[in-house]
């Protein structure tokens, strides 16, 4: 084992040196004074190392300055060509595995690159219904605010839940809510175009949001209030089952300084459209 005490035969502390160098740069030349082989003769070795990050290794490599116009410094033929054979068997092997350690990094990168692409498509999706996330949903719809206030580009946002949700979850059980719900996400995706999302929001409550539709918004909610009501679904509790939904919407204001303020503003017209139910309420 290395120790970082240990000193060369000029009094240096050639190891510490390295340590030190490594910390600070991440690699150095060095030189310290070693004895031969198969001599007494005390020369000066000039020696590099690196730090190797994935896997935390310094790698240094060395050779006598008098090396570099006789490598087997002054010994006898047959010394010669074991010194040479050996430095080439040794070059072979360390070679070797710097291209294994290479290709592992590169694996090794790619496999976190893709895990992390999952990841950030499980945090972006509702597990259940498939639907954005409240996370994704709040990051999108504050660049639309921002995109608004900077460009005055116009997005309608709306909110909806299911009428008596709580009423079908109590009669015919949760998994017949959650299939009602992952009903609604597809039928409301099937009717919006890509610029459009629908994000769950909470419970049976979710967010949706139309870009390009301020003049038809009225037309466009109407359809989905009557393609919701027309439907009639099965589940394993149930056969024909069939639900309506309320819708509160609005759109960016001048005014707004969060999404909050627009948030509360389509709340207040899901309330209005609750109080009818199977309907909705566009407040201007």
């Amino acid at each position: 084992m290395l120790s970082t005490s240990m000193q060369d035969a000029k009094g240096n502390f050639p190891y510490l040196e390295e340590l030190e160098g490594i910390k600070e740069n991440g690699e150095l030349y060095y030189n310290y004074w070693f004895k031969e082989y198969q001599t007494n003769n005390v020369s000066e070795k000039i020696t590099y190392a690196k730090l190797y990050e994935p896997f935390n290794w310094i790698v240094c490599t060395g050779t006598y300055l008098n090396a570099l116009y006789d490598p087997a410094g002054g010994v006898s033929t047959l010394n010669k060509i074991i010194v040479y054979s050996v430095s080439l068997i040794l070059f072979v092997i360390a070679l070797t595995l710097f291209i294994y350690m290479l290709i592992s990094s590169h694996s090794h990168s790619k496999k976190l690159l893709i895990e992390t692409e999952l990841l950030k498509g499980k945090v972006e999706q509702d597990a259940l219904t498939g639907a954005g996330s409240r996370s994704f949903g709040t990051t999108l719809l504050q660049n639309y605010l921002e995109t608004f206030k900077a460009n005055g580009n116009k997005y309608a946002i709306a909110i909806l839940d299911i009428d008596n949700f709580k009423k079908i979850n109590d009669t015919y059980g949760h998994n017949s809510g959650d299939v009602v719900m992952k009903n609604l996400v597809d039928t409301i995706q099937s009717l919006q175009t890509t610029d459009d999302h629908i994000i769950r929001w909470g419970g049976d409550e979710f967010i949706l949001t139309y870009k390009n539709h301020e003049n038809d918004l009225n037309a466009v909610l109407s359809t989905l209030n009557k393609t919701i009501a027309s439907q009639s679904i099965s589940t394993d509790s149930v056969k024909d089952l069939q639900y309506t939904i309320s819708i509160g919407a609005s759109h960016f204001y001048t005014s707004d300084q969060t999404i909050s303020d627009t948030i509360k503003r389509i709340d207040d017209a899901l309330y209005l459209a609750k109080r009818v139910k199977n309907s909705y309420y566009i407040i201007r």
